[in-house]
């Protein structure tokens, strides 16, 4: 499915988030006039403009920016300057405006928004392509296709829906509305197939950890790649791997995170097993800022494990975030339906169950659920 995106010039020698510089590319590049490179060049020079102002809107939240001001610094006029503050208003960010003191940001949008999600990711994941899409098939398709074909890494991918979203083992997941995150994070690390195990539990303990410290939410982690809040279903954590013999060739992680949708969003049979940090906290969040940290989470976290993050580190983290400790659960094996009680994980990041016998059965993958979730 080709995806519907922006069309985007990146020069790496910018640290401006991508915003586009002011050299003219018709003549540097020396390509021929046509109707179709027109309007190309049309839409990347408006994609400019609104960006440049988005800036500025930013950096002076709360505070009013002169009409002038903002003319002058972008080298547009100022009835220019209007028509993209309309434009603007009309993605969902409300800007007051005011006769003689000009424009002042006073809330960002609820829902995923390009211009504003580069701004507050910023330069934060070094040497990074980011790469964001109104609509796309899946995230981690789309890295996917990008590292088989030698696009270098790291690369950030995100998307305001989704029409092959997808979980673990092949489950679908419900990623049709542009309140929710959809993101995904390409990597070729030098990694020993080893240690892909318990890379997705880290990730979920580190991402939780900072949804406590933003949020003051106690987000859990059920083993191995959900995180949930309140009983319920928040977020759930897909990776995947390319190998050869002994090494990991690439490795993708995705994320679909239930940020502002309501009840209304969820599927009759989801509706007592899904929520979101809207749903929980009963008010709206600044979508793209939040976004953009939870991206850099996952960057720093995937580095840190990549840099040699200890088992022993692991497991005792785990400890801390762990939802089915001391729940009973089921759990898929060979030879039938194992029941029990769960008990952490081992140092390889297998989940233990206490069977009625005392003695301990680990799980390294497959499902486990627990009474409530039948």
């Amino acid at each position: 499915m080709e995806a519907i995106g922006r069309v985007e010039f990146f020069d790496p020698t910018k640290t401006n988030l991508g915003l586009f510089p002011t050299t003219p590319y018709r003549s540097c590049l020396r390509l021929p006039r046509s109707r179709k490179f027109d309007a190309l060049w049309a839409g990347f020079c408006m994609t400019n403009i609104r960006s440049s102002l988005l800036k500025e809107l930013i950096i002076h939240r709360g505070e009013f920016v002169s009409g002038g001001l903002l003319s002058e610094k972008i080298a547009v006029s100022r009835v220019s300057i209007k028509n993209h503050m309309d434009q603007l208003s009309e993605a969902g960010f409300e800007i007051e405006a005011v006769r003689n003191r000009g424009y002042c940001l006073k809330r960002s949008p609820s829902t995923f928004q390009s211009d504003a999600f580069r701004f507050h990711l910023e330069t934060d994941i070094p040497g990074s392509q980011v790469l964001t899409f109104d609509a796309i098939d899946s995230t981690n398709l789309e890295l996917d296709r990008r590292l088989n074909a030698g696009e270098p890494t790291p690369i950030v991918v995100i998307a305001g829906s989704q029409t092959q979203g997808k979980g673990r083992r092949g489950n679908q997941w419900e990623s049709h509305s542009g309140s929710n995150l959809y993101l995904s994070l390409g990597f070729r690390p030098n990694l020993p197939i080893s240690r892909i195990g318990q890379f997705t539990l880290w990730l979920g303990t580190q991402l939780a950890a900072e949804l406590r410290k933003t949020l003051d939410l106690k987000v859990m982690v059920k083993w191995p790649n959900d995180l949930y809040l309140n009983g319920r279903k928040l977020a759930g954590i897909l990776t995947e791997a390319k190998i050869d013999t002994d090494h990991v060739q690439h490795l993708i992680v995705g994320l679909g995170l239930n940020i502002n949708a309501t009840e209304e969003f969820f599927p009759e049979s989801l509706k007592k097993k899904g929520t979101s940090l809207r749903i929980e906290l009963k008010k709206e969040l600044e979508f793209n800022s939040l976004a953009a940290d939870i991206a850099r989470t996952l960057f720093e976290a995937s580095q840190s494990y990549f840099e040699g993050c200890k088992e022993e580190q692991i497991q005792a983290v785990w400890n801390q975030f762990d939802f089915l400790v001391g729940k009973r659960v089921q759990a898929t094996a060979p030879g039938g339906v194992i029941e029990g009680i769960a008990a952490g994980i081992d140092e390889r990041g297998e989940l233990r169950i206490r069977l009625h016998d005392g003695t301990f059965y680990t799980v390294n993958s497959g499902e486990v659920t627990m009474a409530f979730e039948k």
